[in-house]
């Protein structure tokens, strides 16, 4: 087997680029408005509800060439996270996410026109996160905030080679994550707010068990500002 694909990795590049523009764009209209306006600062009170989402996807082809060989790589992500929160004091809120995601990837490889290799790979994880999530206004209608958070996550990772020899594995990761989010909450109206999420900063424990029951720990703290970790939604309060 040529490559093992239950592990899955991407080059988001590109993509991140794109957000982070997008991101800055959005920031900087905001930041105008909020300067330009002469309303009072905004004010999330005490006993304010909010429901809303985060949604994160994209899409990398890429090709690498050489010398009789010629390999082709397809991946996608999609990530949604529903959360509920509710306002103890000002300004800060305590709330519960959810979180689905799925990664895939399709791969294949030529040597002089033949394929020699060819297989498919599948990442699906669950998830549930309590967060306590602190505000700064910096006008009427934006704040930045700063998301602490615990989540536990389950990851099914699924593998299969059809050529040069059909091959099939099914295993699992159990793990949690503790730290930050950073994030922009900008207010289009009363009740609704657009917000994004812009990486994250923590520590990492995973542990990864095989169809054999053997088990690998991995710990990691990092600061992490790929694409998959960059959200953008919509959120109700009242």
């Amino acid at each position: 087997m040529e490559q093992n694909l239950g592990d899955i990795r991407f080059n988001h590049n590109t993509l991140k680029m794109k957000k982070i523009l997008i991101l800055g764009a959005f920031c900087f209209t905001g930041l105008i408005i909020a300067q330009t306006d002469n309303q009072d600062i905004l004010s999330i009170e005490k006993g304010t509800w909010n429901v809303g989402g985060n949604l994160s996807f994209g899409f990398d082809e890429s090709e690498d060439t050489g010398a009789n060989r010629n390999r082709e790589t397809e991946s996608s992500f999609f990530s949604f996270s529903p959360n509920i929160g509710y306002a103890i004091k000002k300004n800060l809120i305590a709330g519960l996410a959810l979180r689905y995601s799925r990664f895939d990837r399709e791969a294949i490889s030529m040597n002089d026109s033949l394929i020699s290799f060819s297989g498919t790979g599948e990442n699906t994880t669950l998830g549930v996160t309590p967060y306590l999530r602190g505000y700064l206004p910096v006008g009427n209608r934006l704040a930045f905030y700063a998301q602490f958070e615990t989540s536990f996550f389950k990851t099914t990772l699924k593998s299969e080679d059809k050529i040069p020899e059909p091959d099939f594995s099914e295993n699992e990761s159990r793990g949690f994550f503790v730290g930050i989010r950073p994030g922009i909450t900008f207010f289009v109206s009363e009740r609704f707010a657009l917000e994004t999420v812009i990486g994250s900063l923590g520590y990492t424990q995973s542990k990864f068990e095989d169809t054999a029951d053997r088990e690998t720990t991995s710990k990691d703290f990092s600061f992490n500002l790929n694409s998959s970790e960059i959200f953008f939604g919509l959120s109700y309060y009242f």
